[in-house]
């Protein structure tokens, strides 16, 4: 338990550290705010020029234009004749994008990227962000999806909760790798942390076992372990072993063939399990 301490925060140790990103569904990453902005930022520095002539002045041209006295009118219900001028467009948009506020930066995004006049390369460039900042949101249908429900979020939070009350530190140490691992985009490492929780939940119960499989099979008795639950997790177990890079080590390959999705699932599944388990053993 000791080294698990020593490779973690104090907040990740006892439990205290937040959901990953990816779960994170009111917050935005320093990373994703900075990113946003360079891309919105760029975007409207094309559109703005001085034009020609002696009395040139700075304009706002296509296609922000068009998408901004939309949003203008559309969604800030503010007058067509009080458009921002040019010079000051640029501060107001900022001031949406940069908000940290969640909903007025997701907003606005969707209303540009839905915007008839929005070049397509935007919308991949955002959705690209996403991505690269472990978001909670992804584009489908130039709509913001979250990767996972209020739901799904709120039953893995209650689980992380009984994991952090729990006796057992390690299921909460390992769960809180795992979540770390996810923020950071090492789904493989999140995966061989999320079933690492789940055994030692498991081996809390039933020391003797040496590992999952045994462990399993002995709490299908001690606490009348569904079987059907028993043969889920052993299967998942078993995948973790047979995936190169997750629980063995690569031999040809460059790295593990598994996705966000996949770790984002197995995160879900080993925490509720671990709470589960949890609940299950006895109290002193």
């Amino acid at each position: 338990m000791t080294e698990l301490r020593e490779t973690m925060t104090f907040a990740q140790s006892e439990g205290a550290e937040s959901l990953p990103r990816q779960l994170e569904r009111k917050e935005i990453s320093d990373q994703l705010s900075s990113l946003l902005w360079v891309i919105i930022h760029d975007s409207l520095d094309k559109a703005l020029d001085y034009g020609t002539g002696v009395y040139a002045f700075l304009r706002l041209n296509s296609p922000w234009k068009e998408i901004l006295r939309q949003w203008w009118v559309l969604r800030k219900f503010r007058n067509v004749d009080e458009f921002p001028d040019a010079d000051d467009i640029k501060a107001l948009v900022k001031n949406e994008v940069t908000s940290r506020d969640y909903i007025k930066v997701y907003d606005f995004l969707q209303f540009v990227i839905r915007s008839p006049t929005c070049p397509a390369s935007l919308e991949s460039t955002i959705s690209a962000v996403l991505e690269r900042s472990h978001a909670p949101y992804r584009i489908i249908n130039k709509t913001f999806v979250p990767i996972v429900s209020d739901e799904e979020v709120q039953a893995i939070s209650k689980a992380l909760e009984a994991a952090a009350a729990s006796k057992a530190r390690g299921p909460s140490a390992h769960l809180a790798n795992a979540a770390t691992a996810l923020s950071d985009g090492q789904w493989s490492e999140a995966i061989r942390e999320s079933i690492h929780a789940v055994e030692a939940a498991a081996k809390s119960i039933e020391p003797t076992a040496a590992t999952l499989g045994p462990a399993l099979d002995k709490l299908q008795t001690s606490i009348r372990l569904n079987p059907a639950l028993k043969k889920a997790f052993s299967a998942l177990y078993g995948f973790t072993s047979d995936e190169k890079g997750i629980r063995h080590s690569l031999v040809f390959e460059s790295e593990s063939a598994v996705s966000e999705r996949d770790a984002v699932f197995m995160f879900g599944a080993c925490a509720s399990f671990v709470s589960y388990l949890v609940s299950a053993q006895k109290v002193d």
